[in-house]
């Protein structure tokens, strides 16, 4: 990042600095210990910074280490700090922390990232802002959904709806006669926990609508058994709001690049991501050296929340055949990682509403949820197991799908921008709470990590230095459908091939235009001739290369 740049600043926000690294290696720690060095060294703390940490607890954690490096500072200067979160502030957090700005506060205030988000941005007119991992707050997705039969909310008043060009779904906008101020008011109630029968979603929904960046689409779905109302929209409003006042932006994460606030920031709101060191003589570690061998469970098909709750035996094969375990598709995962494991400790990652199995049951004081930024008390182990689903629900995809056509933007990067923030980042995140994050690598340690399938596999690969993974698929799995279209495939490529030799047998071409003309090479030709030589053999379209060989030496 350069700290000069954070201390200077610039006249407007023209792009974002990333601050890249992988796990463990400090980004945060340093950050803060640079900052803090270079204020009370240089007596340059004439305005605020913001540091937004994910949790509250991780909050807590920064501003305790900042206060503990300005306590020990040798030099005896002082710097004004202070933590704004619902911890302490419970309640009156947005507007705490408004007045701290509005009195020209001067040196760190420690923040969340939804605290960053509530905030009025034109506050931060005068503020440099770090963020400790990519602020989803700012930038992502927002979904209301609710049964269709409990109409009549409060905050419904305000809309209206209005025909789109999406089949089965209106726009939403803001109704002509609605009081733009009460609707503020409304929100502020809902963001200060005044109003606690009103979801944030809610107050995301309204908001969004007020500031009239995008669009909001709105439609009815059957689900369970019920019908549902749901609102959706891919906003970006905040972001847009802080890059309007804010004259510089930095983010603490190991990824950004590839994330859907990556892109957005990038394709839409036209802010490139430049990557820079904290100052030109710190260099955060940018992989792992650790030996690591990834095992997925698929070695073709995507992990799901769908698939996870499918029977087994309906739903995967191996080597071309159904299996017969009668488990869920999450349960059999665990079986398949209690077989490998062997009894051998390992941190776990399951969805909440997934229980261990008892195959696992060792794991139990090693299980975490999805959400593990700054754990740091599983260093000890060595192995990991990521089993839990997060992809984007078909609601969000389809939203995805109409906001890249509304933007004329590439559908399948945006998609993939998702998939990297939703889950793949979210399993490298987990895994790597284990020893492959300390500083010390031991090479004669291998690491078992167990993962969905192949694309977080990869994933995870690109985190280590070239030649330390192995992705081991010699026990994975297929999905089911995936066999059906690999018959399919196999099925063509036969058929193909029985094509060309039966025309040339009737001689109606030379073989390389046969080939040609069936649009392929001659050299794909010779390896279908080779794979399906039994069943050629078998028609008598080719001879078995036995009676070849003694024809040769006859």
């Amino acid at each position: 990042m350069n700290l000069n740049l954070l201390i200077k600043g610039q006249n407007m926000l023209t792009e974002i600095y990333h601050v890249a690294s992988r796990c463990g290696a400090g980004k945060s720690r340093e950050t803060i210990n640079e900052l803090i060095r270079h204020l009370l060294d240089e007596g340059d703390g004439d305005r605020a910074y913001l540091l937004a940490s994910k949790t509250n607890e991780l909050t807590g954690e920064n501003f305790e280490y900042a206060k503990q490096l300005i306590q020990s500072h040798a030099g005896g200067n002082s710097l004004a700090i202070e933590r704004v979160d619902s911890t302490n502030n419970k309640g009156t957090v947005v507007r705490d922390l408004e007045s701290l700005l509005e009195s020209e506060f001067k040196g760190i205030i420690f923040v969340s990232h939804r605290a960053l988000a509530s905030i009025n941005a034109a506050k931060l007119s005068n503020t440099r802002v770090v963020t400790d991992e990519a602020p989803q707050d700012l930038a992502g997705t927002l979904m209301v959904r609710y049964e269709a039969r409990d109409t009549g909310y409060p905050w419904e008043k305000y809309l209206i709806e209005v025909p789109s060009a999406h089949t089965n779904y209106t726009r939403v906008e803001i109704a002509p006669g609605a009081d733009r101020e009460d609707m503020r008011r409304y929100i502020r109630g809902i963001q200060q926990n005044r109003d606690t029968a009103t979801t944030q979603d809610v107050a995301d929904l309204l908001e969004f609508l007020l500031e009239g960046y995008e669009a909001a689409y709105t439609t009815t779905t059957r689900s369970d058994g019920s019908i549902y109302r749901v609102y959706q929209a891919v906003h970006y409003h905040r972001l847009q709001a802080l890059a309007t006042h804010v004259d510089f932006l930095a983010i603490l994460a190991a990824q950004l690049d590839q994330t859907l606030f990556g892109f957005i920031s990038q394709h839409l709101l036209g802010l490139p991501i430049v990557e820079r060191d904290i100052t030109d003589q710190i260099t955060l570690v940018r992989k792992h050296r650790n030996q690591v061998r990834i095992v997925p469970l698929l070695d073709s098909g995507r992990w799901s929340t769908t698939l996870r709750e499918k029977p087994a035996y309906e739903s995967l094969t191996r080597g071309g055949h159904p299996i017969s375990s009668k488990e869920s598709v999450g349960q059999f995962a665990q079986t398949f990682a209690a077989q490998l494991l062997k009894q051998e400790p390992a941190v776990i990652t399951l969805n909440d509403d997934e229980p261990l199995a008892p195959s696992l049951s060792h794991l139990k004081d090693s299980l975490t949820s999805t959400h593990v930024h700054g754990m740091n008390h599983f260093r000890h182990l060595d192995h990991a197991v990521y089993l839990a689903s997060t992809n984007p629900t078909p609601f969000e995809n389809k939203i995805l799908s109409m906001f890249a056509k509304n933007h004329e933007l590439e559908k399948h990067k945006l998609t993939r921008a998702i998939m990297v923030e939703r889950c793949y980042e979210v399993a490298y995140q987990c895994v790597a709470r284990t020893s492959i994050r300390n500083t010390l690598v031991d090479p004669d340690k291998e690491h078992l990590i167990i993962v969905p399938d192949m694309h977080y596999a990869k994933y995870i690969e690109s985190w280590f230095e070239p030649g330390c993974v192995t992705i081991d698929t010699q026990y994975s799995y297929q999905v089911e459908r995936n066999r059906k279209k690999k018959d399919l495939k196999i099925t063509k490529q036969f058929n193909l091939v029985v094509h060309i030799i039966t025309q040339h047998k009737q001689k109606k071409g030379k073989l390389p235009q046969l080939v040609a003309q069936a649009g392929i090479s001659m050299s794909t030709f010779k390896r279908y001739r080779e794979e399906f030589r039994p069943e050629l053999e078998v028609v008598g379209l080719i001879k078995p290369k036995r009676q070849q060989a003694i024809k040769q030496t006859a």
